[in-house]
């Protein structure tokens, strides 16, 4: 009863207090007519003496290389990485008014959204497809110069527009685009199991809201600290959905075992098993995709193209090719940043969006690290980490018959003639070259979820084929890739092949015309993660439920995070760290606006109205 008392006494005199404050320096429509003013300004040509890359060459924009005379003068804002969460930042900075510069240390820009191409196939690195596209194509049309078109996967069947296939226990599922479109199907496979279906997906989408964890992540943080403490001391859905696992729920609600398989199936989308994944995790991954996947015509690529000809546009710069070496701290506050080169650049604002472990580990000095940071390094591990098989494949997807969707495969075991997650992935963990270790495996065609791929690369195929290892069996050639690494990279590239595409697509044998594989290693050294991660940190349930620290702002004045490791983990999840960090530099992160519903999404789409 004294909790709630103290409680109800301060939150209203907290927000009293900030808003009070707030309310003497700027207001919502002063703040729309100081955009729109920047913004005239910086579309009036005031550029980089440079100028903007060459637009008829949009590659060059991906590539612009790193040299001191390209840095615009009296830089706002320095964001380090040039993923999709520091694009976004940098996007919503520059329409505020902001002069941005975008560093990447990478030859090309754009992170896990950038395309690659190896003997003539485009190969996507990082997105694979994206979900809730009707939710966030406003956001991208905001952020960009271009519209981008999606691409809905299973176009070749608009009747089912499956995005999923579930190999699992010797049989395929397919995961038609539609809430009510999956649960009907899964019923006529499971009819013993309708009531347990419809319960599992109404959970799935109470638990996939958000609202907890965004709001905590802006707020002034004692209003977060509060705000944290009512919902642990007098429960919120939230809390229960991250004390409990994925599998937890599933089993409480599924009778039948395989059915429960399926549902969890898409779990290396979070790179966590069932047992250990909180229930939130999973369920955000879930609803995400439940209405479909899509994918940008044109390749992934395309995402960064259009976000940095906007910050060009606007007077900011994108400049690959060179590292960060230090953020630059005095009496902590960011003052700057040291390159690699030993050029200073100095700035007002300083963001990071090469995650919490490179960031704390290696561009700040030790000494000037906060505490916290130390703490959550030491309770967080880092994720997941991926080997990748690309494969060029000679023949048109449509007349090969490749699918649009993608497939999600695992292995039954040999003794017991069932799927078990925990033994493939253990079992590629521990030797990813034996044989006799099935290849749990996502699988995806890109050719073919591509409308444009026909025109773009015609006559030619490609495939993408991912699964889970562990860094530490490939850390004896971190500083060597002799003829050992390059040997084993070959073994599991053979093994793949003949366990996965050739067993499933047999009509591609034969037709293989070029093949490569990346380990942990390749992610470390084109990403800088520290080891070779592919989702930053784990999202483990210390992350999950005491997740008040890893947010925009730092206990470091003028120094922010965004990426990630902010946010939850994937496309989407560094996509909205960006809004999360352009909102708090733009001191969006007060209680009178996170209660009015202000932010730069909203003044930025007013202007432009």
């Amino acid at each position: 009863m004294l909790v709630t008392i103290v409680l109800l006494f301060l939150i209203p005199a907290c927000y009293f207090l900030y808003y009070r404050e707030l309310s003497f320096d700027r207001s919502f429509n002063f703040k729309k007519y100081y955009y729109s003013e920047q913004i005239k300004q910086s579309n009036r040509g005031e550029q980089s003496e440079q100028g903007e890359p060459d637009e008829t060459d949009n590659d060059k924009i991906l590539k612009k290389r790193y040299s001191k005379l390209k840095v615009p003068k009296d830089i706002d804002t320095v964001i380090i990485g040039s993923g999709i969460s520091g694009l976004t930042t940098a996007s919503l900075l520059a329409q505020t008014g902001k002069r941005v510069l975008v560093l990447e240390q990478h030859y090309l820009a754009g992170g896990c959204t950038h395309c690659f191409v190896d003997k003539k196939v485009e190969h996507e690195t990082g997105i694979h497809y994206v979900g809730s596209i009707h939710k966030y194509k406003p956001l991208f049309d905001l952020i960009g110069e271009d519209t981008i078109e999606w691409c809905q996967l299973g176009h070749e069947d608009p009747d089912n527009l499956v995005y999923d296939e579930i190999i699992v226990d010797d049989q395929s599922f397919k995961f038609p685009a539609g809430k009510d479109n999956l649960v009907n199907y899964l019923i006529e496979k499971f009819p013993e199991d309708k009531y347990g279906i419809r319960e599992y997906f109404s959970l799935v989408e109470m638990a996939a809201k958000k609202d907890f964890f965004f709001k905590i992540k802006t707020a002034p943080y004692f209003v977060s600290l509060l705000y944290y403490y009512y919902n642990l001391i007098f429960g919120s859905t939230y809390i229960s959905f991250n004390n409990y696992s994925a599998e937890y729920f599933t089993n409480r609600y599924i009778k039948n075992k395989t059915l429960r398989k399926v549902l969890l199936a898409q779990f290396p989308d979070h790179g966590m098993l069932p047992k250990d994944a909180s229930f939130f995790i999973h369920a955000s991954i879930a609803n995400h995709y439940l209405y479909g996947g899509y994918y940008p015509k044109g390749g992934t690529s395309v995402i960064a193209k259009s976000i940095i000809k906007k910050i060009n546009s606007l007077g900011g710069e994108v400049l690959m090719g060179e590292k960060v070496s230090n953020i630059i701290i005095e009496n902590n506050v960011a003052k700057g940043v040291l390159m690699a080169n030993g050029d200073i650049i100095p700035c007002k604002n300083v963001v990071s969006a090469a995650g919490v472990n490179t960031t704390f580990n290696t561009l700040i000095n030790k000494k000037q690290v906060p505490k916290i940071y130390k703490q959550i390094l030491k309770n967080v591990p880092p994720s997941v980490q991926h080997f990748y098989l690309f494969v060029n494949i000679d023949g048109d997807a449509e007349e090969l018959n490749l699918p649009s969707h993608n497939l999600w495969i695992y292995p039954t075991d040999k003794e017991t003639g069932e799927s078990d997650f925990e033994k493939l992935i253990e079992g590629m963990k521990t030797d990813p070259t034996d044989a006799n270790n099935g290849v749990p495996a996502f699988m995806g065609f890109s050719c073919r979820k591509d409308t444009s791929w026909k025109e773009r690369f015609p006559n030619k195929s490609n495939c993408v084929i991912i699964t889970q290892v562990d860094y530490d069996y490939f850390k004896q050639w971190e500083n060597w890739h002799d003829i050992d690494y390059r040997r084993i990279k070959n073994e599991i590239c053979l093994k793949i092949l003949d366990s996965i595409l050739y067993k499933y697509f047999p009509q591609t044998k034969g037709k293989v015309v070029n093949y490569d594989g990346a380990t942990p290693l390749t992610t470390k050294f084109y990403l800088n993660s520290q080891h070779g991660e592919s989702y930053g940190l784990q999202m483990n349930k210390y992350r999950s439920v005491n997740c008040i620290d890893l947010r925009p702002k730092t206990p470091i004045k003028n120094f922010y995070l965004t990426g990630q490791d902010v946010c939850t983990l994937g496309f989407t999840g560094a996509l909205m760290s960006g809004v999360l960090t352009a909102n708090v530099i733009e001191k969006y992160d007060n209680v009178y606006d996170l209660y009015m519903g202000n932010s730069v999404l909203k003044t930025l789409m007013e202007i432009y109205r």
